[in-house]
């Protein structure tokens, strides 16, 4: 995809997300009672504050004043400067020092954290304010009229959206679809349909990523169907019908979708809406082929967006320079991406990866190398570091698991120790009395000793075993039981200076996300294994097959050399793309791939190479492979000059050394897949 604005899963939340203190221990309050309409009308104030800040700051500061509502009005103008970008007048209405005194305090904090991309410290104060506000508004719903009305309705709807949210970006959020049904039927019960539409909103986002597609369908048209529904909302909800349509590469769908709501949008002086919807528009008309038309919407959307300070802004520049790159107004499209570059971002690392991935394709295609090659190396470096990260967050928690694993041997050996102690004392104390209890005293010792020695052994048994695990769990995938990175660099580390000897192969699944956006992760993980286990299958006894990152395998050949490599991938190829995978959803996918290689030592000077080059030669390789149209493997049959600034001069120039006969490369073409 192109960049898209997440525009219904963020409007709800109040425009921008800002902030960041530090999350105190003190317990914050309950907001203070103020009756129900009264909320809803504060309520409309914020959503005013969306198009037209000024106007709704004007008439809150009309608003009558007790000390009721203070705290109530004080947040409102908080959500107000939130949504015109002004981060200082929100700061300077709940200053940093100053602990959060209720829950509305907490919700703004929780707001500002977000925006600053402090995700964690974001769910503690979300935490925080839905303990205080939750018991608020119990199911069954309470028959007495007091008890309902103490429900601040819009502000449990919004932590309700947070928490779920929160949930789902740590990969569970199973709690989150009954908070959004228990806050659903308070906001039948008030009647209250534009919250309602909220909640319709954040349970499409569960069903979507749990990849239930026709949960997703049913949950939006029921959302449409709302009777009194804002024209604000519908075109949120059209908004999101676009998103889910693009996802699915229902292209002229998406596109219809985005024309109706910004019709909708325009007509109610959504302008802002529009901006937002402009800009996805863009969008869909970079994937149509039609740069012209998306360079026209994002100008137009980015003027509005920029006073605003919204959120989406980088994503319509990004839009904006692949529109201009296929319309070869490069220094444009270069200005637009300095500007980005220097822009904050609350992209995940799949999102930017994703991001640099298309930008490098839209260089390739206008013949600009130079730029797509540095912007493939950065997408490979970005993804590295996040692997690397995860791996090492994974291995921290297996560590953790060990050292309560060794605490509990420790307080086992501690418990049988002071029981060891307190015997002896009163055994001693019974044998100046009794001395003939002392051989009984004395086997009574040697039992609990040898007790103690066998739950020693337990312990720490236990503890080797989970040594053991943290091994296995290092060195290898868990999606697909190949070697990881760690276990190839052990294996590359225990060579030493030596030169590498034989073939690497790096393979890359084409189009993989196109793959996971059309079935959801679950698909794509089915890819990956089948794939996985088709490669192990074909390689040969002594080869390592390396899970390299994502959607690449690395396989390290030591034996395999000369010509047998390129017969070895072509018989490989088929192989792992000659027969169409089955998905989950009962789909069948015709998957292909492309592969760089390299043999050492390079003929016909017998170049050598250590192993991080090698595989950087790999690399090279692959990305040509990916260059000239992807269902191909590109290896490197020779190398014609041996030093060290001629072999960097390759590097920096591989397709123009090839031209110039520096280097020669080999081509294997796959077949149709399936056939």
């Amino acid at each position: 995809m192109s960049r898209w604005a997440g525009w219904a899963r963020w409007v709800v939340t109040g425009w921008a997300l800002l902030g960041a203190w530090g999350v105190g221990a003190q317990e914050a309050a309950a907001p203070p009672p103020l009756p129900a309409e009264v909320i809803a009308h504060l309520r409309q104030l914020v959503e005013l504050g969306l198009e037209q800040p000024d106007e709704a700051l004007r008439r809150l500061r009309s608003e009558p004043v007790s000390p009721e509502s203070r705290p109530w009005l004080r947040y409102t103008e908080a959500r107000i400067q939130l949504s015109r970008g002004n981060l200082a007048a929100v700061r300077t209405l709940y200053p940093s020092a100053q602990p959060p005194a209720d829950a509305l305090a907490l919700h703004v904090r929780a707001l500002l954290a977000r925006r600053e991309g402090q995700s964690e410290r974001a769910a503690a104060w979300v935490d925080q304010a839905m303990a205080v506000v939750s018991p608020l508004c119990p199911t069954p719903i309470p028959e007495a009229a007091a008890q309902r009305e103490a429900c601040p309705l819009p502000l449990w709807v919004d932590l309700v959206a947070l928490a779920t949210r929160q949930g789902l970006a740590q990969g569970g959020g199973a709690a989150g679809l009954e908070r959004i049904e228990r806050a659903m039927a308070w906001a039948r019960q008030r009647r209250a349909v534009d919250l309602q539409a909220q909640l319709y909103l954040e349970r499409a986002d569960f069903h979507q990523v749990h990849d239930e597609a026709a949960k997703v369908d049913a949950t939006l048209t029921e959302a449409l169907a709302l009777p009194g529904l804002s024209t604000r909302r519908r075109v949120l909800l059209l908004n999101y019908q676009a998103g889910m349509a693009a996802q699915r590469d229902q292209r002229p769908r998406q596109g219809e979708l985005l024309e109706e709501a910004l019709e909708l949008a325009l007509a109610d002086k959504q302008l802002r809406l529009a901006a937002v919807l402009r800009g996805n528009l863009a969008d869909f008309h970079v994937h149509q082929g039609r740069p012209k038309e998306a360079r026209q919407l994002a100008e137009l959307a980015l003027p509005v967006l920029q006073r605003f300070d919204d959120v989406s802004e980088p994503a319509v520049r990004h839009n904006l320079a692949l529109a201009l790159i296929d319309e070869r107004a490069f220094d444009a499209a270069r200005s637009q991406l300095a500007r980005l570059q220097e822009m904050p971002t609350q992209e995940r690392v799949a999102e930017r990866a994703a991001g640099l991935r298309e930008l490098g394709d839209a260089w390739a295609r206008a013949g600009q190398y130079k730029e797509a090659l540095a912007l493939f190396h950065a997408e490979r470096k970005l993804m590295q570091a996040h692997q690397a990260q995860a791996k090492e967050q994974a291995l921290e928690e297996v560590r953790q698991s060990l050292g309560s694993a060794q605490k509990e041997a420790e307080l086992a050996l501690a418990k049988s120790s002071n029981e060891v102690t307190q015997q002896t004392l009163e055994n001693q104390d019974t044998l100046r009395q009794v001395a003939v209890a002392a051989g009984v005293l004395l086997a009574l010792c040697l039992g609990l000793g040898g007790m103690f020695w066998m739950r020693a052994r337990v312990a720490f048994r236990k503890l080797r075993h989970n040594q053991d695990l943290l091994k296995a769990l290092s060195e290898r995938d868990a999606l697909t039981g190949l070697a990881n990175r760690r276990q190839f660099h052990a294996v590359m580390a225990a060579r030493g200076a030596q030169a590498l000897e034989g073939s690497l192969v790096l393979i890359d699944i084409d189009h993989f996300k196109r793959i996971n956006d059309g079935h959801g992760h679950a698909g794509g993980d089915v890819v990956i294994k089948t794939m996985a286990d088709r490669l192990s299958q074909a390689v040969r006894d002594g080869d390592m097959v390396v899970r390299w990152g994502g959607e690449e395998y690395l396989v390290y050949a030591p034996t395999l050399k000369g010509t047998y490599t390129k017969q070895w991938v072509e018989r490989l190829m088929p192989v792992l793309c000659g027969t169409p995978i089955t998905l989950p959803d009962g789909h069948t996918l015709d998957v292909t791939c492309s592969m760089g290689f390299v043999t050492l030592p390079i003929p016909p000077l017998g170049v050598t190479l250590g192993w991080e080059r090698a595989l950087n030669w790999a690399d090279l390789a692959l990305y040509a492979a990916k260059n000239r149209g992807r269902r191909r493997a590109i290896g490197i049959a020779g190398l014609h000059v041996n030093d060290e600034v001629s072999l960097a001069q390759v590097e920096s120039d591989f397709d123009g050394a090839a031209s110039a006969a520096r280097l020669s490369l080999v081509q294997v073409l796959a077949s149709p897949a399936g056939g």
